[in-house]
């Protein structure tokens, strides 16, 4: 009935999928120098109901992930940007019956952050 798990949100290997090789290699060509870039990664440590911490991350992915498609690849999500959608779907839904954990490293603070999200849509920033 309860369970803990971690689900990763902000994966660089989206960026290929929703713009393909092909946007890619453009870009390579355009750019003399090889990127170098290091985006966010961030992960979700739910606990509480398994359906309810599922459909939160799922909903977070799937937000993060078109809002990267409408903006071209150009404002790549942070860890910042994933506690404030949690935050927002807890807010959105009282019935849900979690608390999660959201924490990776922030390519805008380059440091590695970590944020808590009560039920209730509080959300605290820890380190």
């Amino acid at each position: 009935r309860f369970a803990s798990k971690i689900t990763f949100v902000l994966d660089p290997r989206d960026d290929e999928r929703a713009f393909g090789w092909d946007e890619r290699a453009r870009r390579n060509q355009n750019d003399e120098e090889e990127d170098d870039t290091i985006l966010s990664t961030c992960c979700i440590c739910r606990s509480g109901s398994a359906a309810d911490t599922q459909r939160v991350a799922e909903i977070v992915r799937e937000t993060l992930y078109s809002r990267n498609i409408r903006s071209h690849g150009l404002r790549p999500g942070t860890v910042s940007n994933v506690a404030q959608c949690v935050r927002q779907v807890l807010l959105q839904n009282p019935a849900l019956s979690c608390s999660l954990i959201v924490a990776g490293y922030d390519h805008e603070d380059k440091r590695g952050v970590i944020y808590t999200v009560n039920p209730g849509g509080s959300m605290m920033e820890h380190g």
